[in-house]
């Protein structure tokens, strides 16, 4: 008989979520990003897992989100309704950086 913790550990799975992702890439995406971001993210490495906030030149909240860093990139998990606009602000500050 299967116990309830077996398909935990032993069964794969896929959750879908609802989320927008921002992939961000570049040589200097942690340095941007750690700039940017409530979270250290010059203290990451490939695999970790944050909450983050995006907060404006001022400290105002942005967008709230998780961040999974990657060895190539760093995904930034925001609210579906957000995730255009987020983006957007990104990348307009992409080369003031």
């Amino acid at each position: 008989m299967t116990q309830p913790t077996d398909l935990l550990t032993d069964t794969p799975a896929i959750h879908r979520r609802t989320d927008g992702v921002i992939r961000v890439a570049g040589p200097d995406r942690i340095a941007y990003l750690h700039s940017l971001l409530s979270q250290d993210v010059e203290g990451t490495k490939p695999g970790d897992v944050a909450d983050f906030l995006y907060l404006d030149a001022k400290g105002e909240h942005l967008a709230a989100g998780t961040m999974v860093v990657h060895a190539e990139h760093v995904l930034l998990l925001v609210p579906a309704e957000i995730a255009a606009a987020v983006a957007e602000r990104l990348d307009r500050f992409r080369f003031m950086m």
